[in-house]
């Protein structure tokens, strides 16, 4: 999951932090980041995949995801008497 999310690392004087921001406004993220499938991570405002031109193919995925979930069904052929 870490490999998801674009962290920025300073290292100075033996310490090491971590500082998430925002892909689109450069805000700093505070305790909950919004990661995407995209592979970025946003703040609230720019969390949905409209606010932040996402390039990620959603319904792509979810074609797929149905054809393989689909279930083919045929009809039985009735017998004439």
């Amino acid at each position: 999951m870490a490999s998801l999310m674009t962290e920025k690392i300073n290292i100075s004087s033996n310490t090491l932090s971590i500082t998430n921001r925002c892909g689109s406004c450069n805000k700093k993220l505070g305790l909950l980041p919004f990661s995407c499938k995209c592979g970025g991570i946003y703040c609230a405002l720019h969390r949905a995949d409209a606010t932040h031109n996402c390039k990620y193919d959603y319904q792509a995925e979810n074609k797929k995801c149905l054809s393989t979930s689909m279930v083919k069904l045929a009809e039985k052929k009735i017998q004439v008497l």
